[in-house]
């Protein structure tokens, strides 16, 4: 590193970066570079016990791996979790099962010693029939979005939510699609492929595709 203190500027010079370390392989880019191989020596991506974790990802998954998103849960399973942890995009909040995607929100925060935060309270689950997959991988993501996806024999399910969206779209093949509830809900609309239910005090609209309907009691 050099700096030019007069100016107050510092200036990197990356061909200074690789001083000390074994030599890898580089990928130019601009007047820059990046590293196509992990230095000898270094330590990779590992779970909570410090063992080695690869990313989730769907097939044919091809964008760069992101390890600080509100969805990065999802790809690393710190917690030895092949599904995810609490998936925080506000208003809405989610984790994936392996039957499908858990969804709540809670609009007041909460106050614990020194956290402010707002507390995960999960109001329901939707997934298809039968459902009971191995691992949720990620098989896409934009700029605020995430679409996960899970895969069980002839059952697909994928989900997509992103920060700021009052939503979830879902996208299914195999099974019917399937709404489990946390405490039996109050259905307060029932037009064929639309239902309005409140479930703990948190009203949901339901919008299966038009010419479907919705059966069950709870």
């Amino acid at each position: 590193m050099v700096c030019l203190r007069r100016l107050g500027v510092c200036l990197v010079l990356l061909a200074g970066l690789s001083y000390g370390l074994p030599a890898v392989a580089q990928q130019p880019v601009g007047q820059g570079s990046y590293a196509t191989s992990q230095p000898a020596g270094t330590v990779g991506p590992q779970d909570a016990l410090g063992r080695p974790v690869v990313p989730l990802v769907a097939e044919g998954f091809d964008q760069p791996i992101q390890t600080n998103d509100f969805w990065s849960s999802l790809l690393f399973p710190f917690f030895q979790d092949p599904f995810s942890g609490p998936l925080l995009a506000h208003p809405l909040s989610a984790r994936a099962l392996s039957g499908g995607l858990q969804m709540g929100y809670a609009p007041d925060a909460a106050l614990a010693a020194n956290d402010y935060f707002f507390p995960y309270s999960p109001q329901l689950i939707v997934g298809i029939e039968g459902l009971a997959a191995s691992e949720t991988t990620v098989a896409g993501y934009g700029d605020w979005t995430v679409t996960a996806r899970w895969e069980d024999g002839a059952n697909t399910l994928e989900a997509t939510l992103g920060h700021g969206l009052p939503f979830v779209f879902f996208e299914r093949t195999g099974g019917d699609a399937r709404i489990a509830f946390e405490s039996t809900p109050t259905v307060w609309l029932d037009e064929g492929h639309v239902l309005g239910v409140t479930v703990n005090g948190r009203p949901y609209g339901i919008f299966g595709p038009s010419g479907s309907e919705w059966d069950g009691t709870s």
